[in-house]
């Protein structure tokens, strides 16, 4: 097996665990800036496949134009990376503002349940004067 088939089959691979993991990510529930940084992040890789199938036939392995999508896929990356670290930070801010009321209700609770058994006590402990 020559080099460039050894290559291309490897490609193939890597293509096909990529297209999974992108198909993945795509499942998974987003904002829009996300999708659309996703879709940006499908066009260019099925724009690298392309190329790759491309040059492959002009038993060439790598190009000016491939060096651009190869960018353009990482600047993607960059940018749905910064995207899910803002989402993050928003639903740790939301869940502790849940938690917080939890823990507020939890106390009211709490307050209720003494003002209602002392309630309770003064109403059994209660003895009218008769008179």
């Amino acid at each position: 097996m020559n080099d460039s088939t050894y290559l291309q089959n490897q490609n193939d691979t890597v293509n096909v665990e990529i297209n999974k993991l992108l198909e993945m990510f795509d499942r998974v529930g987003s904002t829009q800036k996300e999708d659309l940084v996703l879709k940006k992040l499908n066009k260019n890789h099925a724009r690298l496949i392309q190329l790759e199938a491309n040059l492959l036939s002009k038993d060439t392995l790598y190009t000016s134009e491939c060096a651009e999508v190869f960018s353009a896929i990482n600047t993607n990356i960059t940018e749905l990376a910064a995207l899910q670290i803002k989402e993050g930070r928003n639903q740790k801010f939301l869940a502790r503002n849940a938690l917080d009321t939890v823990q507020l209700f939890s106390k009211i609770e709490i307050y209720f349940l003494i003002f209602l058994g002392l309630l309770l006590q003064i109403i059994i402990l209660y003895k009218p004067k008769n008179g």
